[in-house]
């Protein structure tokens, strides 16, 4: 049989209706998961919160069997349960309010035990730009410091924060709002697989726990609970972002904003942040100084030595492909994706290496264009 300790809290969390609040009020009153299982119902009513329907549904609580049952399959997925009082639940998260009373992680639980933690987070539909800022971003914080990036999984700057940790490489973890056995979004399975080798996924949720708008909120306050800075990367002003970005100030922690364009839409929330007293940032660097990490950072972070044409891989004639498509005139970026039969990172990637030696222009209408110099050079 499974760790019995753990199967108790299993069986806590597997209660109908208890939640994290009452059940950390329990484990205040009461003590371990095991004796809170077996307390009689004259104890369990001088709890706050806990009523004759809570007490009810308490003695309704997973049996010790059931409970071996899904231990098992969290086994077979690689999945352990870290409660509270495992050392390696993370000590910053216990700091917020309503701290998860267990999270549910697959791939590498060290590392929650890192020191550094920036968490990064923005819109699910992202320009090209905003994606490429994230990746490299993160891909320079991972490569200047010891930092790890957390995120939440989602398509847009999530993604690309998450895979620039791993271009690194460095580590990186995911925050989910579902159980860990529910594939979403699904086409982040290579992505998913990749960080549970190079850092860890997780969630509150146990397992069969399906998507819901009221879990995102209580992700959020994982994501930013277990950093020291968040991030954001182009955002709207209604998205999830800022609402992570303000929980992340309730917590105390640092909040840094990349700036945009004016009439950007995307930009609105950013902007807002910094008004509001968020921290202007374009590079890893001034992330770093701002954290007084600085010492960590020992090369400029956008340079062409640090951001080749060629490299292995082949995307060197990627580049090219990109650059012929480019001598017949400015085109959107969505057209050389189709024409180029990219992926948005490859293309993003390559874009901002242009960018930056020189070679490119970014027009209005999410277009670029050779610079007028590039477009007789030969290949």
């Amino acid at each position: 049989m499974a760790n019995k300790h753990l199967l108790h809290w299993l069986r806590l969390i597997r209660t109908p209706g208890l939640g994290s609040v009452r059940i950390q009020r329990l484990l205040e009153a009461i003590g371990e998961p095991g004796q809170i299982l077996a307390a009689p119902a004259a104890r369990l009513k001088t709890v706050q919160g806990i009523g004759t329907t809570m007490i009810s549904q308490l003695a309704q609580a997973p049996s010790l069997d059931k409970a071996q049952e899904e231990m098992a399959a969290m086994t077979r997925l690689g999945i352990r349960l870290l409660p509270m009082d495992d050392p390696l639940y993370p000590a910053l998260l216990k700091e917020i309010a309503q701290p998860p009373v267990a999270l549910f992680v697959q791939g590498d639980a060290s590392v929650l035990q890192k020191e550094m933690a920036i968490g990064m987070v923005g819109s699910r539909h992202p320009s090209h730009r905003g994606v490429a800022m994230a990746r490299h971003m993160a891909r320079d914080l991972v490569q200047q410091s010891p930092a790890v990036i957390v995120s939440g999984l989602a398509e847009g700057i999530d993604g690309a924060a998450h895979w620039g940790a791993l271009d690194g490489p460095g580590y990186t973890i995911a925050v989910v709002a579902t159980g860990l056995d529910v594939d979403y979004p699904r086409r982040h399975k290579e992505l998913r697989q990749a960080i549970t080798r190079q850092g860890c996924i997780l969630s509150e949720s146990p397992l069969g726990t399906q998507p819901a708008p009221h879990l995102f909120p209580n992700r959020n306050r994982i994501i930013s609970g277990l950093c020291q800075a968040v991030v954001v990367v182009e955002a709207a002003l209604s998205s999830g972002s800022l609402i992570t970005a303000r929980i992340a100030l309730e917590q105390g922690r640092e909040v840094f904003a990349v700036p945009g364009p004016p009439d950007f839409p995307l930009s609105q929330g950013p902007n807002t942040l910094i008004k509001e007293g968020a921290t202007l940032v374009e590079s890893a660097a001034d992330i770093l100084s701002s954290l007084a990490w600085s010492d960590f950072c020992s090369t400029p972070i956008y340079n062409k030595a640090s951001l080749p044409l060629t490299e292995s891989g082949g995307l060197g004639d990627k580049t090219m492909r990109v650059m012929e498509i480019l001598r017949t005139g400015p085109r959107q970026c969505d057209e050389i994706l189709r024409l180029c039969q990219l992926t948005v990172g490859e293309l993003s990637t390559i874009l901002l290496k242009m960018e930056v030696a020189g070679m490119l222009e970014r027009l209005p209408g999410d277009h670029v264009a050779l610079c007028q110099d590039t477009s007789t050079r030969k290949s």
